[in-house]
C-alpha cells in the first residue's frame, strides 16, 4: 500500500518533462503490480497530468485506487473507492485513504475535508476490520486534525514521511 503523491511531487510539470514523468508513473504501476500491492491512496499531486492520465494508470493497476474525500463534483459520489478491506492471514485490515486539497483546478472533482471523509467511512470500516489503517497524503494542518482522531484507528501512514502513529500488534 502507498499513501499517495507518489507519481508526481508537484502540480505543475513542464511540457519538456511530461513524457519522462508519464513513463516513470507507468513503471511505478508495473512494479506495484509485480509486488502485489493491495491499494493506492490518490494524493492531490497525482493529478498533475490530468484526469485521463490517472484513469490510464488506474486501468493498468491490479489494485484499487482509493480516496474517501475525492468526490465527483457532478454526481457527489466518491471518485475512487473510499476504502478497501484486505484479508491477511486470519486478520482483516480496513484501509481508508484521504488527501489534502492541493490544487483546485481539477475538472469534475472536488477534494473535501479529509477529516469529514474519514469520519464518513470509519464506522463501516471499523465494523468490518480487525485493524484500521489510514493512508494520508496530508498537509501539516490536516495531519494534525487526523491525529486528533487517533483513538479511532490503529495506524496512520503518511505520504512522503516515515512517521507513524503506533505499531500494530499482529
Amino acid at each position: 500500500m502507498d499513501a499517495g503523491n507518489l507519481f508526481f511531487g508537484f502540480d505543475n510539470i513542464s511540457s519538456s518533462e511530461q513524457i519522462l514523468k508519464k513513463e516513470t508513473a507507468r513503471l511505478i504501476i508495473g512494479v506495484y503490480n509485480d509486488l502485489n500491492y493491495n491499494v493506492y491512496n490518490v494524493g492531490g499531486h497525482d493529478f498533475a497530468l490530468g484526469m485521463d492520465f490517472i484513469r490510464e494508470l488506474q486501468s493498468k493497476a491490479k489494485f484499487p485506487f482509493i480516496s474517501a474525500n475525492i468526490i465527483d463534483s457532478t454526481t457527489g459520489k466518491p471518485y475512487f473507492e473510499p476504502y478497501k478491506i484486505v484479508k491477511a492471514g486470519n486478520k482483516k485490515f480496513g484501509i481508508i485513504g484521504v488527501t489534502s486539497l492541493w490544487n483546485e483546478n481539477y475538472r469534475n472533482l472536488k477534494i473535501t475535508d479529509p477529516v469529514e471523509g474519514l469520519l464518513k467511512y470509519l464506522p463501516t470500516v471499523r465494523k468490518s476490520s480487525d485493524y484500521v489503517i489510514v493512508l494520508g497524503a496530508l498537509n501539516a494542518n490536516d495531519e494534525k486534525n487526523i491525529n486528533s482522531l487517533k483513538d479511532r484507528f490503529d495506524f496512520l501512514l503518511l505520504a512522503g514521511s516515515y512517521r507513524y502513529t503506533r505499531s500494530l500488534d499482529v
